[in-house]
């Protein structure tokens, strides 16, 4: 099969850009031939073919109104294309584009919807009405989870969508025998942009609770893009509600040393908060913490409830609840037995939902 993977970028520091890189890693071992139109090209990627036409993804207003134009980019490459089975729009700010490609190529496309950017355009008349064009016409959305699915179908019924959760990159997390034995310490870790959806604030909050109990707690909280204003209120939270010397931020670290936090940690925070506009749709760092065996906490009303098997791959929390929080935080920490046997079942739900697996589900779709 050849598949046209429509995306912004697949350098691995970001969610879009990791998902699409391991999404064509993914195919290729699986005998897929692979094209990708993209804003920036990957040089340390090789046997792809890329075309460097789109602009960025935030710049969505671009992304509708210039369509046509980018298609004049690949007018001499059109046979090359139309050559190929289907068309995968990674990028919802790209599915009008992947829409117009379509036509011109006479090859089905399939848009992935994720999370905030699934719906954000029906708050536009003209860009709601174009992007509920291309998603009418798609012969599959392929929604990462129900939770996602639902928020979409609040603005569109369609009957087009179709469920396939995020996958997990099992290979990326080998690591070698001396560091596989790194010894646990008291340590809580949170991964993700910083925005206010994230809801790092609710566990900052969660740790005042937290150090009464276990003196010597440590978080760190990791992003690397996001926004400066609310990265700011997180330092003078920490530091207003006395927990400022138990919180540590890094911001673009490697992944190597992502790794190390991951195998030192044990147990990873990320209870992200929903509102009309802004969710998260699934979340594929729980699945990454839970490739290293390490229990997870996220929120209801979010799609950390398909990520995380409560009670099995680690516990959800009322949503907004930072006393709910610090319990399910300090019983992971201080109940030796109850953390082992979360940690057990996390890394068998990661191989459940692995790439490999999941790969598989979006080649049947591409069958559909």
């Amino acid at each position: 099969m050849k598949v046209i993977i429509i995306t912004n970028h697949f350098e691995s520091n970001v969610g879009y850009g990791r998902f699409s890189g391991d999404l064509i890693k993914y195919l290729k071992k699986n005998k897929c031939e692979v094209a990708v139109i993209c804003n920036k090209s990957n040089n340390n990627v090789k046997d792809v073919a890329q075309f460097p036409v789109l602009p960025a993804a935030l710049n969505f207003k671009k992304n509708f109104f210039l369509s046509w134009f980018y298609l004049l980019k690949l007018f001499k490459k059109r046979e090359e294309l139309g050559s190929f089975d289907a068309i995968h729009c990674v990028v919802e700010s790209y599915a009008f584009f992947a829409y117009l490609l379509s036509k011109f190529l006479g090859v089905k496309y399939f848009v992935h919807v994720h999370g905030s950017f699934s719906i954000l355009f029906f708050r536009y008349k003209v860009y709601g009405f174009l992007q509920k064009k291309a998603y009418k016409n798609a012969r599959k959305i392929i929604c990462i989870s129900n939770y996602t699915k639902g928020k979409l179908l609040n603005y569109l019924k369609i009957n087009n969508l179709k469920v396939v959760p995020n996958g997990v990159n099992l290979d990326i997390f080998q690591t070698n025998e001396n560091k596989k034995n790194i010894a646990k310490e008291n340590i809580i870790l949170s991964v993700g942009s910083f925005k206010e959806r994230k809801g790092f604030d609710l566990l900052i909050k969660s740790l005042i609770s937290v150090k009464e109990k276990i003196s010597d707690i440590k978080c760190y909280i990791v992003g690397g893009s996001g926004e400066d204003s609310y990265f700011q209120f997180l330092v003078s939270l920490a530091e207003e509600s006395g927990v400022k010397d138990s919180v540590v931020f890094l911001r673009n670290i490697s992944d190597n040393q992502l790794i190390d936090l991951y195998l030192k940690a044990k147990v990873f925070v990320l209870t992200t908060v929903s509102d009309e506009f802004n969710f998260d749709g699934f979340g594929m760092v729980y699945l990454e913490a839970n490739a290293f065996g390490l229990p997870v906490i996220g929120s209801y009303d979010s799609g950390a409830e398909e990520a995380i098997k409560d009670g099995y791959s680690g516990f959800l929390t009322k949503a907004g609840d930072t006393e709910d929080i610090a319990q399910k935080i300090i019983s992971l920490i201080t109940d030796n037995g109850l953390r082992k046997k979360i940690s057990e079942n996390a890394t068998e739900w990661a191989k459940k939902l692995s790439w490999d697996n999941i790969a598989k589900e979006y080649i049947k779709t591409y069958q559909e």
